[in-house]
């Protein structure tokens, strides 16, 4: 699967967006191994980051079916990066 994240977002610029130091977000699920890929960085790495991401509430996260090498489809995690608003709820 070729996946869509924009060629200049760096990891850093990832690691400053859960910060909440920047407000642009990679639009688009990828599973965490697409992640580290684009990224060149290891696996155990990209979960951390991902991790942290979702305790911070930046991540969001479904099941995929997605087919194996033994033609059957499996459920696959994949994570998608999302923009938490600081505003205050309007009454």
């Amino acid at each position: 699967m070729e996946i869509h994240i924009p060629a200049d977002f760096t990891l850093d610029e990832l690691q400053a967006f859960i910060e909440g130091e920047r407000q642009e977000a990679i639009e688009g699920y990828y599973t965490a191994e697409e992640w580290a890929e684009h990224f060149n960085v290891h696996i155990k790495r990209m979960r951390k980051i991902l991790k942290r991401a979702k305790e911070r509430g930046f991540l969001d996260m479904v099941r995929v079916n997605r087919f194996a090498l033994d033609n059957k489809t499996y459920p696959v995690p994949v994570y998608a990066l999302k923009k938490v608003s600081n505003e205050e709820d309007e009454e």
